[in-house]
Order: C-alpha cells, then sequence, then structure tokens
C-alpha cells in the first residue's frame, strides 16, 4: 500500500495548489491586474473559463482512456503521462503572457485530471486484496484529505512569508507537486496481467 501513498499526496497537493492560487495568479501575472481593478477582475473571470476547458478536456480524455485501457495499455504508464502533461501545463503557466495561451496550459492540466479521477483507483484495485478493499481504499483516500488540511493551514501562510505573497510561484509548485507524484509512480508495482 506505501508504495501508493507519495503519488496521491503530491498529486493532490499540486491540485490544491492549483485551484487555490491559479485564478489570482493570472489575475495578476497574465492581466496584470490589482485587486479591484477591471484588469483582476478579467483575469478572474478568465480563470473560470480555464478551469472550464481543463474539465472539458478531461471529460473527452477520459473516453481515450477507456480506449487505451482496453487495448491493454498499462494504467501506470497512462496515469504517468496524464500527471507529467498537467505538470507542464501547471509550470507552464508561470512562462504565459497572453491568456489564449493559458488554454493549453490547461487543457494538459485537464490530461492529467482525467487519469487522477480513474488511474490511481486502477492501480491500486490490481494489487491489494479484494476483502481488504475497503479499508485500503479509506487509507488511500486519506492521501486526498491531508493535502487539502496542509494546503488549507500551511499554504498561505508559505505564500506569504516565503513566497513574497507571488501567487503564481504557488501554482508553479504546484505543477512540480504533479512532476514528482509523476516520478513517485516508479515505486509502485507493475500491473498484474489479466488472466
Amino acid at each position: 500500500m506505501s508504495p501508493f501513498l507519495a503519488p496521491q499526496f503530491f498529486t493532490w497537493l499540486g491540485l490544491f495548489c492549483m485551484w487555490i492560487y491559479f485564478t489570482p495568479a493570472i489575475a495578476r501575472g497574465v492581466f496584470g491586474g490589482v485587486p479591484g481593478s477591471p484588469e483582476y477582475q478579467r483575469g478572474l473571470e478568465w480563470g473560470g473559463v480555464c478551469f472550464a476547458v481543463y474539465n472539458g478536456t478531461a471529460f473527452l480524455v477520459a473516453f481515450g482512456l477507456v480506449a487505451l485501457a482496453g487495448r491493454g495499455v498499462p494504467a501506470k504508464l497512462l496515469h504517468r503521462i496524464g500527471l507529467l502533461c498537467a505538470g507542464a501545463g501547471l509550470c507552464s503557466v508561470g512562462l504565459v503572457k497572453t491568456p489564449e495561451l493559458l488554454l493549453l496550459s490547461m487543457a494538459g492540466v485537464g490530461i492529467g485530471w482525467a487519469t487522477i479521477l480513474s488511474m490511481p483507483y486502477a492501480l491500486l484495485a490490481n494489487s491489494i486484496p479484494a476483502k481488504q478493499m475497503g479499508f485500503y481504499m479509506g487509507v488511500f483516500n486519506f492521501f486526498i484529505v491531508l493535502p487539502q488540511i496542509l494546503a488549507a493551514t500551511l499554504l498561505g501562510p508559505a505564500v506569504k512569508h516565503l513566497l513574497g505573497g507571488q501567487a503564481m510561484a504557488a501554482v508553479v509548485i504546484g505543477g512540480g507537486c504533479l512532476v514528482l507524484a509523476a516520478l513517485a509512480l516508479s515505486w509502485v508495482p507493475e500491473e498484474k496481467a489479466a488472466a
């Protein structure tokens, strides 16, 4: 069970960095606004568009994941590719200077989101005893809650005091967490071949 926990932890920590800081980061970094300005408001609105793009991408990619998994592509490989796409998408936000390019970044996040919602559970289900499935899934889901608690309690002070209040840095760190999650998949055991 333990090899599964690091990818889960870093995945969700990266997602919480995005969910909390993406919109203010682009409102300042891409739109050049300050809170209360029209530019900042446009950035906040564009954040909603970006989130729609990543969710729409995830919806479409999910169909492809079913087809690829059905053809025998390992869940671990699909998940690693998804996490790397999401990590690259979030890291690239720090380089983007035009709103339209953010949509490409968020498409990468959407690819990752599609795998995050399914592949970790497929990997875990193939590796644990069926009689203890409920217990292990509960522990596994705790590693969604733990990053949420850490983000809620420590991320704000860390951004304020360690990152100089730069929301964009938190988004890029979130991308780095997703890349770490992809690397941590190396310790997850290979899937059992279907009988």
